[in-house]
């Protein structure tokens, strides 16, 4: 198995995700977009990482648009994708949801809320139905349609979904 991470900016790099990733045996890359590195074509796993930019600054960030291409491809194909804060909004935004500015900023520690499908779903395995998370965010996306919705907080209706690849425990 091999996983690709896609990094926006230096310093938001994979942290423990890679040290998970070595620890476990998953080969993995990552493609520096902020050094204008591209995508391999080849791999198992697609990690997109958080950033500072918005999923609409494809002006600005010209690599924005070829990236929402291959997510939409490789999500709708079966992959398995794995998104945080940026990475997750660029999900919805590729299966056809609208990402927004929020109504509120959320920066710093908030209590996030497991729904029903939260509480089922394997990643979220030993979770606490409500648990604090490092939030630094003013955007928020609507759930795609054939998503199942996974967390919510009182400032953000939507903070995690998935699509596909859905088991039950």
């Amino acid at each position: 198995m091999k996983a690709q991470i896609v990094q926006h900016i230096e310093c938001e790099g994979p942290g423990y995700l890679g040290d998970f990733l070595h620890y476990n045996s998953i080969e993995y890359e990552i493609a520096r977009m902020y050094e204008g590195e591209q995508l391999p074509e080849n791999f198992d796993v697609l990690i997109v990482l958080g950033g500072p930019m918005n999923v609409y600054e494809v002006e600005r960030y010209p690599y924005l648009k070829q990236l929402n291409t291959t997510i939409k491809n490789f999500a709708t194909g079966g992959g398995f994708y794995l998104g945080f804060c940026l990475g997750g909004q660029l999900l919805a935004k590729a299966l056809g949801a609208k990402v927004r500015r929020n109504n509120t900023k959320e920066i710093g520690n908030f209590e996030i809320q497991l729904t029903d499908g939260g509480v089922e779903d394997p990643i979220f395995k030993g979770f606490n139905t409500v648990f604090p998370a490092l939030e630094w965010h003013g955007d928020t996306f609507e759930i795609p349609e054939g998503a199942l919705k996974l967390v919510e907080s009182a400032l953000c209706a939507n903070q995690a979904f998935r699509f596909k690849n859905y088991r039950s425990r």
